[in-house]
């Protein structure tokens, strides 16, 4: 699996970084229908991306290990690149993305910040695939006492609360007659999400607020780390 994925890496580097260059309309300017299919192109090189590196991930759970490599982040600016990454999509689909810092200072977080950034980009992926259009996803970031903390909450149908433990369980898809859509996903996303956030010492949760689902992301700001993860 490790050597599938490295292999699936390089090309769609190459694709997202293409598409980057067409939508900054390097080569000339696009008309709105090109700028609507490249932006198709771009959402799909990231969702892919983000599938590659669940597999990497879930990999190395199955293999025991995590290797972390822990610098001194910033935890708001990982949330804006994510925000910025992910807004023009969100805009694709109609639904609006607000991100709402409690603090506009440095919140000063030492993680593995690959892994970290990883976990908030699938719950900003999760927030997107269970927002129908028209409704709004806040990604909230703050902290309280020793804990750095982002929220991502969505206005969806939320979680049947049978199931809000067992979102982050391998393969879990949620069975819900409410929705009108089946979101589309691996069901490996929220399991790589807490494995990671567990290994820098954290927590994951999921809960019902306002009528759709959060996913509280917490992480300490000195942490003892662990470099192994099962699920």
């Amino acid at each position: 699996m490790d050597r599938i994925c490295h292999e699936l890496r390089r090309p769609l580097a190459v694709i997202h970084a293409f598409a980057e260059l067409l939508d900054d309309e390097i080569s000339g300017a696009l008309n709105d229908g090109q700028k609507d299919q490249v932006m198709t192109i771009l959402g799909a090189s990231n969702e892919l991306s983000l599938l590659v590196h669940s597999l990497y991930g879930l990999a190395e759970i199955d293999a025991g290990r995590l290797n972390l490599v822990n610098t001194h982040e910033d935890l708001n600016k990982i949330c804006r690149r994510i925000y910025e990454q992910y807004l023009p999509h969100y805009q694709a689909a109609n639904v609006g993305f607000t991100l709402d810092l409690e603090d506009e200072e440095r919140v000063a977080v030492l993680v593995d910040e690959r892994r970290l950034a990883l976990s908030i980009a699938h719950l900003v992926e999760n927030g997107l695939k269970y927002t129908p259009p028209g409704r709004e996803v806040t990604m909230h970031v703050g902290s309280d006492g020793e804990w750095a903390r982002v929220r991502v909450q969505d206005s969806g149908l939320g979680i049947p609360p049978s199931d809000l433990e067992s979102v982050f369980g391998r393969y879990h898809r949620v069975a819900d007659d409410r929705r009108e859509y089946s979101a589309k996903g691996a069901g490996i996303g929220l399991t790589i999400c807490r494995a990671n956030v567990e290994a820098l010492g954290g927590t994951v949760t999921a809960s019902n607020e306002s009528g759709g689902a959060c996913f509280t992301l917490t992480i300490p700001f000195n942490a003892t780390y662990s470099n192994t993860a099962s699920v």
